[in-house]
């Protein structure tokens, strides 16, 4: 079979983005025709990679400075009632995002989904292709570490509880979506799916898992299955680049300079970060170059 076709699904802000358009070129590189199903907010730069793009519909950015995003910075050192609440504002428009998943996998030969394009699965499922997982964090259960939905304590990590974490976060996520994934299924004419959703069959190794990250940063756990693959990280191809002029002033006038970014975090209080930051700026002795993201920050 030729995959001719490669239909990549992601969602969230920049960061959980910005991985899959380099995937997206490298993809195009080796001879595919990609799309990238995503945010109507990442187009420019999908289409900048030279990727076809097609809308879930709904805005990242505009949840994340509205009031929702001001529920999300409450929430964001608990990451259970952090992803309830984005699960919370996703299902708001979940009979739009189905419809626009449907309609941009309709002529797909293979889906490469994140953890947020998961409804992707189902689609793969009834359109018999083939699909596969792509993460940026550590999903499969393993005994060598937590879930990456901690903090948990240090007397708390056992090798069985390590494993017990991800069993709970699968069933915590698909507790989740259950109801309008089953509806999607139902669409699609395939079977709902009980308590323990898709994972039972997924562990059976049907469905490729790619990590973009390292081995030098996570090492690859001894237990993990052969089809969890450690791929390193996924960086898009960057252009010569010129700095302005007076950012190259600035950093030939000034020495030592260190860059400070916030990219997508909202930021609860951004009058006192700034305050804070350049009082450590003074204390250390050092310049910065700083990104002012989505984080509310001005000049």
């Amino acid at each position: 079979m030729t995959w001719a076709r490669i239909v990549i699904i992601t969602a969230g802000t920049r960061g959980d983005v910005q991985p899959y358009v380099a995937l997206g070129e490298a993809l195009k590189e080796a001879g595919f025709a990609v799309r990238l199903i995503t945010h109507p907010d990442f187009r420019a730069m999908v289409e900048a990679a030279g990727l076809d793009f097609h809308s879930i519909g709904i805005g990242i950015r505009e949840r994340v400075e509205g009031p929702e995003g001001a529920t999300f910075v409450r929430k964001a050192n608990r990451p259970f009632h952090l992803i309830q609440g984005i699960m919370r504002a996703f299902l708001q428009h979940v009979d739009e995002v189905m419809d626009r998943l449907v309609a941009g996998c309709e002529d797909a030969d293979t889906l490469v989904f994140s953890g947020l394009g998961f409804p992707a699965f189902h689609i793969a499922e009834a359109r018999k292709i083939p699909a596969v997982a792509a993460y940026l964090q550590p999903l499969t259960p393993t005994s060598a570490f937590p879930a990456p939905i901690g903090p948990f304590p240090s007397w708390l990590r056992t090798p069985w509880t390590n494993r017990a974490t991800y069993i709970l976060a699968q069933l915590f996520s698909w507790w989740m979506v259950r109801k309008p994934s089953n509806g999607l299924r139902q669409r699609l004419g395939l079977r709902p799916l009980g308590l323990r959703g898709p994972f039972p069959y997924i562990r059976r190794g049907v469905l490729p898992h790619l990590y973009a990250f390292s081995a030098h940063v996570v090492p690859r756990p001894p237990d993990w299955p052969q089809w969890a693959h450690i791929t390193g990280y996924w960086f898009c191809q960057t252009p010569a680049f010129t700095a302005p002029a007076e950012l190259a002033r600035f950093l030939e006038d000034h020495r030592p300079v260190i860059y400070i970014g916030f990219g997508s975090l909202r930021l609860p209080h951004p009058e006192k970060v700034l305050s804070e930051i350049f009082q450590a700026l003074e204390r250390l002795g050092v310049f910065a170059v700083m990104s002012r993201g989505w984080g509310g920050l001005e000049a």
